[in-house]
């Protein structure tokens, strides 16, 4: 992710609150009203991967998925993956989140954590492939407590 790709950045995030609102944290209602400047800040901080980190991929000029993370030392959080629809089972999911994994190895976190809804079975499959496991612990979806997210985790060795 560059700086400069804000707009794609705003665009694919609202994209996936709107194809798979029960997956996020957040609503398409609550981020659609945000400033550009958010989303300049946004772009900026995961273009810069110190603290926080933006991995998207890409098809021609399009964003067809992404993945971002952030740290939380002594761990690091796998946070707002998403595949355009038309992009999914072709491994971009698992691309982009471990592109964020290795980003946490490269900065010393000794694990890295996710959320995932517990009706997202496609996703906790890639999420197992790449090596995460259930914590046991599970949470209300801030947004709507009808749905619960199950936490993952990854223990760098």
């Amino acid at each position: 992710m560059r700086a400069s790709e804000w707009r794609s950045l705003r665009s694919l995030r609202l994209e996936a609150l709107q194809d798979s609102p029960l997956a996020y944290g957040s609503t398409h209602e609550r981020e659609v009203q945000r400033p550009d400047g958010d989303w300049q800040e946004r772009a900026a901080a995961g273009a810069a991967g110190e603290e926080e980190v933006g991995f998207a991929a890409v098809t021609g000029d399009r964003w067809v998925g992404m993945a971002r993370g952030y740290l939380e030392p002594p761990v690091a959080h796998l946070i707002a993956v998403y595949v355009t629809p038309d992009s999914r089972r072709r491994s971009i999911g698992r691309a982009v989140s471990q592109a964020v994994v290795a980003w946490a190895r490269e900065r010393g976190a000794t694990a890295i954590l996710l959320s995932v809804s517990d009706w997202n079975d496609e996703a906790r499959r890639v999420y197992e492939s790449i090596g995460f496991m259930p914590t046991g612990v599970q949470k209300a979806l801030p947004w709507n407590p009808s749905v619960t997210e199950s936490e993952m985790r990854l223990e760098f060795a």
